[in-house]
């Protein structure tokens, strides 16, 4: 059973075309690359490097590299997408619209995500953070190599089908590899992040809710009033969280789990001492 397309726009000399050039179930036939972190641009824009140059002294841990000189298609733009479309809450969601520019370090993408929801506000949130980096995919079979004298040199790899926002990771990987391998990073925010987002979404809310009040000059549509009382009910939920912060504040360690916890330690703490004295042994 052949491979169901869909269809790709392209432009070539300011003329936009389409053409059938990506499966619409691209896992396995798709290879990925790391780029650069993200910086918050404000109102939801964001930009960062989706390819950065290097050299044939400077390869990534495959020994390959991208130059100024690599073609990267006629696709000026791209979708983004969030974790390669494999993130369990948003799937294949698009979340926003990435605009290439090459320069001479790199392929430099800039994008407006759509904020439609409380995860892609998330996202730009822990973009603010300096927490998210860029990665692009391309078709396996449009890539290129070529041998160089001391590494290999990416020849060709055609943007525009996959503009992914993924958690920075403190050692990012460079390397081009096949997105069946790929496992998705798993992004870190402290409590402290989280109340942080929270508090800020709570102010907007809060400012929303008031221009509402004071622009009250006809009765409410019903689909308003349905949207306010859903908000009603998520509300209902922060005074649970209020009554756990208060318990946490209140509480003392449990002396059971204080002693684990010294055992855990000091267990550890020998481990460590005589691993020490086998090396002297040695």
């Amino acid at each position: 059973m052949p491979t169901k397309k869909i269809p790709y726009e392209i432009k070539v000399e300011g003329t936009r075309y389409t053409r059938d050039l990506w499966p619409e179930s691209f896992d396995t036939e798709t290879l990925i690359a790391a780029g650069g972190a993200v910086k918050a641009l404000g109102d939801g824009k964001i930009g960062g490097y989706l390819v950065r140059f290097t050299s044939e002294d400077d390869p990534d841990l495959q020994g390959e590299y991208f130059t100024k000189d690599t073609d990267f298609g006629y696709a000026d733009h791209a979708p983004v997408y969030y974790q390669h479309g494999m993130d369990v809450k948003i799937g294949k969601r698009r979340i926003g619209r990435a605009e290439h520019k090459i320069d001479d370090f790199g392929v430099w993408a800039e994008a407006q995500l759509d904020l439609r929801d409380q995860y892609e506000n998330f996202i730009y949130a822990m973009a603010e953070k300096g927490k998210m980096g860029w990665s692009s995919g391309t078709a396996n079979h449009l890539v290129e190599r070529q041998p160089t004298t001391k590494a290999t040199w990416i020849k060709s790899w055609p943007l525009g089908l996959d503009d992914t926002l993924t958690p920075f990771p403190a050692e990012p990987r460079n390397e081009a590899i096949p997105l069946k391998s790929w496992q998705p990073e798993e992004l870190s925010v402290t409590l402290a992040e989280r109340i942080e987002i929270l508090n800020t979404e709570m102010k907007s809310l809060n400012a929303d809710l008031s221009g509402l009040v004071d622009g009250i000059d006809r009765p409410l549509t019903s689909t308003k009033r349905k949207e306010l009382k859903e908000l009603l009910e998520l509300c209902l939920g922060l005074d649970a969280v209020r009554s756990n912060i208060e318990k946490v504040l209140a509480s003392e360690p449990h002396g059971k789990l204080v002693a684990s916890k010294m055992i855990s330690y000091q267990m550890a703490e020998a481990q460590k001492r005589l691993k020490a004295k086998q090396l002297i042994k040695e």
